[in-house]
């Protein structure tokens, strides 16, 4: 139970804007284009042309503000920092797969005693695959909110242009979350930036869902909510060689009307709550290394 209801709390988001928006004036050194059998686009394609491994270290924290909905009136504050590796690894055919390969979860405030308890139930699914994106960063499946971690433009983009896309998420997951969603990101080309070394592409990314629907049902526990929430997020992308190098995210978000029922064992009872959530990530590629 506790794992689910700590996994919910990570799936709400709200965003944080205060982003950089300047184009630098010296472009470091020229974009090499490539293009893949199923796409247009030259610029913003990942390069899954030979057997290989991104790997990538996702470094979470995320504070949890959980008040009562009713007249009985509480507040509990929560706080979870967790690292995770998660690798984008090629398939063939110009696509590769999403896999959480480890998550280390490094502190609960607010929970004693929780660390051990949610860190053996995630060691207990892993690795596990998070979907699969083509080369163009067209989404083939994606087997859990979040899970690309990653999102290019729908075509190539000149400094200053921005791309919208709309979407729908559709989620069932292995444990029982059942979540609809209309989606819209903004993705805009800001300009280049050298990170880390490389010539980047910098995508900054603002994304709003609304009237999200969350059902889910974990051993006696039983979820109802309605989830709004919106994203923004900085990334790098290495124009030169095709990946991204790293990326900056803050997010907020707010589960409002969190029903909860089932806590009593046997009984009925119910709980009815508002939940605001703030989580920070970095993402930064760590290693390339071939398939075996």
């Amino acid at each position: 139970m506790y794992r689910s209801l700590l996994f919910l709390l990570l799936l709400v988001a709200s965003c944080a804007s205060d982003r950089r928006e300047d184009i630098p004036d010296e472009v470091f050194n020229p974009p090499v284009l490539i293009s893949t059998p199923d796409s247009e686009k030259e610029l913003f394609v990942w390069d899954f042309s030979s057997p290989r491994t991104y790997v990538y270290e996702v470094a979470n924290k995320t504070m949890t503000t959980i008040s009562s909905a009713k007249e009985t009136s509480f507040n509990l504050d929560l706080g979870m920092e967790m690292v995770q590796e998660v690798e984008v690894q090629t398939t063939g055919n110009h696509e590769a797969e999403f896999v959480t390969m480890s998550i280390e979860i490094k502190e609960i405030s607010g929970m004693p005693g929780m660390e051990s308890l949610l860190q053996n139930s995630m060691d207990d699914e892993l690795p596990k695959s998070m979907g699969r994106i083509q080369a163009d960063g067209t989404i083939v499946n994606e087997a859990a909110v979040g899970g690309m971690l990653f999102y290019l433009p729908e075509r190539d983009l000149k400094p200053g242009e921005r791309d919208t896309i709309n979407s729908t998420i559709s989620l069932i997951d292995s444990m029982d979350i059942n979540l609809n969603m209309e989606q819209r990101k903004v993705i805009s080309f800001v300009g280049y930036e050298e990170y880390e070394g490389r010539n980047c592409a910098v995508l900054v990314i603002n994304e709003l869902s609304e009237g999200g629907d969350l059902q889910v049902e974990a051993e006696d526990v039983e979820i109802n909510a309605e989830i709004n929430m919106a994203s923004g997020s900085r990334y790098y992308f290495d124009v030169e060689r095709h990946y991204f190098i790293g990326a900056e995210i803050i997010t907020d978000g707010a589960m409002d009307d969190f029903d909860l029922s089932g806590l009593g064992g046997d009984s009925e009872e119910e709980m009815s709550m508002d939940v605001d959530v703030r989580t920070i990530q970095n993402i930064k590629l760590v290693a390339i290394k071939a398939n075996e």
